[in-house]
């Protein structure tokens, strides 16, 4: 769903012929030694010096080599950063950036945790539920599973803890809501088909939140671009259902009662609502766009910040846009990396103005220190886009649903380090076939037309017109190292760096 992938980790990455001379200082991975700051490296002292001109409090390195960051949060009290890759979640001291301890009970990929909340007697150290694509749920407390709810029955995508911490909600990618007593660890109601759609297409419910201040009421947000406001006390219905983006919806959350909302799409826009006019139409009920920062493929979620006086948002072109909400204008943006990096996840601190992010290319967690005294600059120099990013970011985009489909039915999580991995489709599985087959037609195509047009300069929009707009069918397969074809007509997919 949110094409995810590990890489190897560096601030920079240094390929051969890369803008950077060996005489330039480099962000890379000397700034995540901890020795390093012990034996007071010279090399060490001078990182840390660029640390603050780029407003960066500090770096933590992934403790899962290679793998990409699933989830960051702050502890409600601010003093513990946590994060999911792979089947695990590490813990970090958030003053220290020390690495606390590392747990892992699930038997897949940890997609979602969240912390107990701290305003009641619940609430103790390592307190938190887990998530994960094995489709079971883990409750912790003190940092060990006490218990494991397999009730839900497919792969976790979103979590949500009540206030009270009495409620737990989860959803999936199959669009099924359920919601658990946190008491006894039973299910107390499922809404099947919470967002369903008419092709019978995977609809992910990609986010799900509590009202601040009544735990009977909740929102849920979907791939198919709608939000849904539920009363758990009457669950024939939404309360309230709005198309909320044109295209698919990463999260949605209560401002400060249910009279307003904050999303976020893959439309490149953050819309302030009001509830009380969903019934006229979508425009009269916006209050507010935020449309500065680019989204159009990844499941980027935008969170409130500041006491609700901002929010926050990764983007698909390496910044973090922190947007005012009464104004909508840019209060800060933070961009450190100059490659076309995906930030995907940008989570503030609860008690500071700290912000904890992550990028798909690299397994580290940036921690930042925003300046808001923010005054838009001439833009630096951008650092051309390799062609086949373009291509693949481009298939990713028209068939991205139809694999995530193939995989959901087969089951197939690709849960190690090794990038390079293969499944094989059921013979009968025509779907898959035909994915497989028009992947790499289109893949084709599309490189042959570029061949031909050496000289032109094709972004991702141009090739989405090829893809979306063009007819005809190579006869051959190419081999090519792309990440997914078919191969001797056996119905093979492999996924390399996908």
């Amino acid at each position: 769903d949110d094409r995810y992938l590990g890489s190897e980790i560096n601030m920079h990455k240094h390929s051969q012929g890369d803008q950077y001379s060996n005489s330039q200082p480099r962000l890379n991975g000397l700034i995540f030694d901890r020795q390093m700051r012990k034996t007071g490296d010279f090399r060490y002292k001078c990182i840390q010096r660029l640390i603050p001109k780029l407003q960066i409090s500090d770096v933590l390195g992934n403790v899962v080599n290679e793998s990409c960051i699933f989830g960051i949060r702050f502890s409600p009290n601010g003093k513990i950063l946590s994060s999911v890759a792979e089947k695990n979640v590490s813990f970090w001291d958030a003053e220290t950036h020390e690495l606390i301890r590392t747990i892992s009970d699930h038997n897949e990929i940890v997609s979602v945790h969240e912390w107990f909340n701290e305003n009641n007697s619940s609430y103790d150290t390592g307190s938190l539920v887990t998530g994960s694509l094995d489709r079971t749920i883990c409750i912790y407390r003190n940092y060990q599973c006490v218990e494991r709810m397999e009730d839900h029955g497919d792969w976790i995508r979103s979590l949500e803890i009540s206030r009270d911490n009495s409620k737990l909600l989860s959803g999936c990618v199959s669009s099924k809501i359920m919601g658990w007593d946190m008491e006894t660890a039973r299910p107390v109601f499922k809404i099947c088909n919470a967002h369903c759609q008419a092709s019978g297409d995977l609809n992910t419910i990609n986010s799900l939140e509590f009202d601040k201040t009544n735990s009977n009421i909740f929102i849920s947000s979907a791939r198919d671009g709608a939000v849904k406001i539920w009363d758990t006390r009457c669950l024939d219905k939404a309360v309230v259902a709005m198309q909320a983006h044109i295209g698919k919806t990463n999260s949605a959350s209560f401002l400060q009662s249910d009279r307003e909302i904050i999303t976020s799409g893959r439309d490149c826009s953050i819309r302030r609502w009001d509830t009380r006019k969903f019934h006229e139409n979508s425009k009269a009920s916006i209050l507010m766009e935020y449309n500065k920062h680019r989204c159009r493929s990844y499941n980027i979620p935008a969170y409130l910040f500041n006491e609700n006086k901002n929010i926050v948002t990764g983007t698909e072109d390496g910044k973090i846009f922190i947007y005012d909400v009464q104004t909508g204008e840019v209060a800060a943006k933070l961009n450190f990396v100059p490659e076309k990096h995906i930030i995907h996840l940008a989570y503030p601190s609860p008690t500071t103005l700290k912000l904890a992010t992550t990028s798909i290319e690299e397994g580290n967690i940036i921690i930042w220190e925003p300046n808001f005294d923010y005054e838009e600059t001439e833009p630096p120099k951008e650092t051309p886009i390799s062609p086949m990013w373009v291509v693949i970011e481009s298939l990713m985009e028209k068939y991205g649903d139809d694999i995530l489909e193939v995989l959901h039915r087969s089951d197939v999580t690709f849960n190690n380090n090794d990038q390079n991995m293969f499944f094989e489709v059921n013979e009968d599985d025509e779907q898959a076939a035909d994915v497989v087959l028009n992947f790499t037609n289109d893949f084709q195509r599309v490189i042959q037309h570029m061949e031909l047009n050496v000289n032109q300069t094709f972004s991702q929009e141009d090739v989405e017109g090829l893809l979306f707009n063009g007819s005809g069918r190579p006869e051959q397969i190419p081999e090519t190292d792309l990440g997914m074809y078919m191969k001797d007509n056996s119905h093979i997919i492999e996924f390399c760096d996908y």
